[in-house]
């Protein structure tokens, strides 16, 4: 049923309505476990390829694995490998440690558009602890909102079959950025500075003369963050702060003057927040978690590298959640989990022609999940999730959106080296929705042929509405299309997992996907930009990881 929400007040009680009533539906466990919803069906088999996953994860020396108890390609970075890699932002993190395609728009603190399978930023789905989080304006998520120094791990689901999650609009894949975590007994205290130099030297200015090596690009751009935590027996609270300072003044090759050039106008400031509080409830094995962030950035956004031009651009984010997570609710064989959560994000843009732009989106989310694991050889899980956005834009007016859905997956084990996982997500958006509603049926299977073998199959139906900017946008350079269809496709991918004892793991897979109705921008004939709905388009591609682990002892 589409309805319609105008009024504020009756928003947020219809909500917590909602999410009270049906009490208690937690957001997922971070200790992935048999009985939580990171596993599989509930059988021997099963539990113990999950068990050995988790030795892998924890043992010494591999930290980066992928998960054969899945039909999902997924790989997760964990806490230790962070640390070892110290990465300036998390799109480093992704480039370095799983090779994911990033390019950076500028310096620190500029947009970095991750590309998974094909599928830029705007077509992967990025979530914080659970929830997901990409702009409604304009479809993506600026990666260095999140401190690196604070994140516990990182999964990354690869394709469009995700069925952990049931995320809408993820052909590329679903990144979870995952942030809270029980802190062990006592007190514990972190802190970290550090220094990028850009190596100084002679450069080309834009006037043609010689400008001589500055020296304080030693000191280019520095980094500071703080942490601590305290743990109980019935409760923890965890923190953390972080500032950067990053002048972006490298030196670079600009190939269309053939001539070494100087990075300016790309300054930026910004700092962070975030805090925690897990508390466990009566009976030991059902947690409630209150969590909350804020960010802010001041950045300059050159025009291009050989303009003196430059924009200005202030980004404040800030989010709460609320949380109960109950892998044992209210029977040993049900799991649920609940969130409730609400962001404010505020981009304030200046041009360099001094026009300026503000964009105000306020969002309300809630996730309710079920997993019920009362037969041996099946697991079924059933949720839903909501959303209402309301966008307040000097560019595309006063704007509102609910859209979520309702799913129901089964993993049913037909033998004991054979797994199933058919999966149907129904979404919805409205108003003015070209297509209000429509239904994504998954299938993935899983084949252990060998105890050294695993074999992935995956085919999926997927869907994207469109964002706002594509439909609303009446700014600089450009007109929305109102008329916009979703975009809407199909695809499939093969996966082969091959592991030999802890020594060696090689995972390789071949994948495709067909959309329709994909929406870009083109320049009309009056050089006014606009998107389009431009027909069929076919993906298609492979991979292949090697990865050897050599023990420090016996």
């Amino acid at each position: 049923m589409i309805f319609f929400i105008r009024n504020w007040t009756r928003v947020l009680a219809y909500l917590f309505l909602l999410f009270f009533l049906s009490i208690c539906s937690p957001l997922f466990p971070q200790e992935a476990g048999p009985g939580d919803f990171a596993g599989t069906a509930s059988s021997e088999t099963m539990e113990e390829a999950w068990e050995e996953d988790l030795l892998l994860m924890e043992g010494e020396g591999l930290t980066i694995t992928a998960s054969p108890e899945t039909s999902q390609q997924m790989e997760t970075i964990s806490r230790e490998e962070i640390q070892r890699r110290a990465p300036r932002d998390i799109g480093e993190l992704l480039q370095e440690a799983l090779a994911l395609g990033i390019t950076r728009y500028g310096g620190y603190g500029n947009t970095a558009d991750i590309n998974i399978r094909g599928f830029d930023s705007e077509r992967v789905a990025f979530l914080i602890d659970g929830i997901p989080v990409n702009s409604v304006l304009a479809g993506d998520f600026e990666l260095s909102q999140i401190d690196p120094a604070s994140v516990e791990s990182v999964e990354v689901i690869y394709g469009g079959s995700d069925t952990k999650y049931n995320v809408s609009g993820a052909f590329g894949g679903v990144v979870n950025i995952i942030t809270i975590k029980k802190q062990p007994p006592g007190l514990k205290l972190g802190a970290s500075v550090s220094n990028l130099s850009a190596l100084p030297g002679t450069y080309r200015e834009r006037n043609g003369s010689t400008g001589n090596p500055h020296w304080e690009d030693l000191f280019d751009a520095q980094n500071v963050s703080l942490s601590a935590a305290w743990g109980a027996e019935k409760y923890s609270l965890s923190g953390g702060l972080f500032a950067n300072r990053a002048m972006n003044h490298f030196l670079y090759r600009n190939e269309d003057f053939n001539q070494t050039w100087r990075k300016d106008h790309n300054e930026v400031w910004d700092t962070g927040l975030r805090l925690s509080l897990i508390r466990d409830l009566p009976g030991g094995y059902n947690k409630f978690i209150a969590g909350g962030d804020l960010y802010y950035g001041d950045k300059n956004i050159p025009r291009s590298g050989t303009s003196s031009l430059y924009g200005k651009q202030k980004d404040f984010v800030t989010r709460q959640n609320l949380m109960l997570d109950m892998p044992r609710a209210f029977h040993d064989s049900l799991a649920m989990e609940a969130s409730l959560t609400h962001s404010w994000q505020r981009l304030d843009f200046t041009s360099p022609a001094d026009l300026h732009s503000l964009h105000d989106e306020q969002r309300i989310t809630a996730i309710n999940r079920w997993a019920w694991f009362g037969a041996e050889n099946l697991t079924l899980r059933a949720g839903g999730d909501y959303r209402y956005i309301h966008m307040d834009s000097t560019d595309i007016g006063i704007r509102f959106r609910h859209d979520g859905g309702l799913y129901l997956t089964a993993e049913y084990q037909a033998h004991k080296k054979f797994l199933v996982i058919p999966s149907i997500k129904g979404v919805f958006s409205g108003p003015g929705a070209e297509i209000p509603g429509a239904a994504i049926p998954k299938l993935g299977l899983l084949w252990k042929a060998a105890d050294f073998l695993t074999i992935k199959n995956n085919y999926f139906r997927n869907f994207k509405y469109p964002d706002f900017e594509d439909l609303y946008w009446s700014g600089e350079g450009g007109v929305g299309n109102p008329d916009l269809k979703p975009e809407d496709g199909w695809g499939a991918d093969l996966g082969i997992y091959l592991q030999f004892r802890e020594f060696l793991t090689l995972e390789t897979s071949v994948f495709g996907q067909w959309i329709e109705d994909s929406i870009h921008w083109f320049a009309a004939a009056n050089n006014v930009w606009t998107p389009q709905n431009v027909g069929e388009a076919a993906f298609f591609g492979g991979d292949a990881k090697l990865r050897i682990n050599f023990p420090l002892s016996g």
